[in-house]
Order: structure tokens, then C-alpha cells, then sequence
């Protein structure tokens, strides 16, 4: 269930202000009730607009998470995947400020968020005395390296980067783009071996992506179109 509460407030000039806050309410059978919050604001001037905002995120363990057990084989090396029933639900609060000019031919935005989690589930490699007893068919016969990972909970992680994008419009049919992401990650994980936290990689993030594009749209008639994109 999710409630919104937008509100509009005009200002002098050409300055709008457009305010939005809504709860939303989690309700799971196994981690009881959560409410997470958020509120967002943008001030448009002109070509200009300005946008801040803050939510508060609550994600349960998917069955997946808590207890499937599978192979995966990935270039030379096989991984073996295991579900954790001690996982936590994961708790965020993320924030971002944006900047974006609209003219007439050019488009351009730059985005900044920081994303701080409280027990973020996450896949990790763990050693293979890990692997539950009885799970011994998982091993295959000897011949490759199997390398376990697990699902879970990060003492600490926190997530930040900017997004870059711009548009621009030769013609009414012909757009040239391009986006750019820088994300890094910091995030910890408790050792029980070594009574202490201990740093550790994210699955899945990747620092810097990249795209370009380019667009034809021509309109033929009311009916018929074309559109190429590369």
C-alpha cells in the first residue's frame, strides 16, 4: 500500500516549486511491518530545473535468496550458489541531487546519489567447507574448481556516482545522445574467523558505462512511420 501527497507551490517570476511526499507500507509474514517514507522537490526556471530528493527502502529476501542451491558455470569457472536463511531484511535511505537544462536542440542533466545500507544482501565468496553437509552432489567429480558464493547481509555498504546525460536534436528527425554512469562501492562484511569486519566487492557494480546513440524518426503520413536507431 503506498500513499502520496503531492502539492504544487508557485513562486515569484518564473520559479515553480513542486513538492511530493508519500509513505508506503511493507507488510511481509516472516519480517512483520515496515513504513518507508520519501519526499522530493524540484524548482524549474525557465529551461532549468533542479531536483532533490530522499526515500527511505526496505527489501525482504527473495526464496532465492534464503534457501536455493545451484551451479553455474561461467567461462572456465564453476560457482555454487547458496541461499542463506539467516538473511536480514535490507534497509536503505538514499538520496540524489540533479541538475537539467531543456533548450531548444540540447538536452543535459547531471545526476549525484548517495545510497547508504543497513545489512544490503549481497552474493560473497565463501569457502567451500561453507557448503552445507549433504550438498556433496554440488561438487561434480573432481575435474574443475569449484568457487562457493553465498547471499549475505553486509554490516555497512554504501553505494555513490553520477549519471552525465545529453541530448541533441539536429533536425525534428535526427538525434544524437550520449550517458555516461561512474558508481563506486564500499561495503563490509563480519569475520567471524578474525572477530572483525573485513571489506569486500559487491556483486555485479561496475565503475564507469557508457553509451552513444542516434535516432532517425520520419512521419511519412498520419499512419505510416519510420524509425531507425543505432
Amino acid at each position: 500500500m503506498t500513499i502520496h501527497a503531492p502539492n504544487q507551490l508557485k513562486c515569484v517570476g518564473q520559479l515553480k516549486l513542486n513538492l511530493t511526499a508519500g509513505v508506503r507500507f511493507n507488510q511481509n509474514a516472516a519480517f512483520g511491518f515496515r513504513a518507508t517514507p520519501k519526499i522530493s522537490a524540484m524548482f524549474s526556471m525557465g529551461d532549468f530545473r533542479l531536483r532533490l530528493g530522499w526515500s527511505e527502502g526496505f527489501k525482504t529476501p527473495t526464496p532465492k535468496e534464503l534457501q536455493y542451491q545451484y551451479l553455474r558455470q561461467m567461462g572456465q569457472n564453476t560457482y555454487f550458489y547458496m541461499g542463506n536463511p539467516n538473511l536480514k531484511p535490507q534497509v536503505s535511505n538514499y538520496s540524489s541531487a540533479s541538475i537539467e537544462y531543456r533548450g531548444n536542440k540540447i538536452t543535459a542533466s547531471v545526476t549525484g546519489y548517495y545510497n547508504k545500507l543497513d545489512n544490503m544482501i549481497t552474493l560473497v565468496n565463501v569457502p567451500v567447507s561453507m557448503i552445507p553437509i549433504g550438498s556433496t552432489e554440488f561438487l561434480g567429480d573432481g575435474s574443475t574448481t569449484i568457487i562457493p558464493r553465498m547471499y549475505m547481509n553486509m554490516e555497512k555498504a554504501k553505494t555513490y556516482g553520477v549519471d552525465l546525460n545529453l541530448t541533441y536534436n539536429i533536425n525534428k528527425e535526427i538525434t544524437l545522445g550520449a550517458n555516461y554512469s561512474y558508481l563506486d562501492t564500499d561495503a563490509e562484511v563480519y569475520d567471524d574467523s578474525h572477530d572483525k569486519l573485513k571489506k569486500v566487492v559487491i556483486d555485479g557494480m561496475a565503475h564507469h558505462k557508457w553509451n552513444a546513440y542516434a535516432t532517425f524518426n520520419h512521419k511519412f503520413t498520419s499512419t505510416y512511420k519510420l524509425g531507425l536507431g543505432l
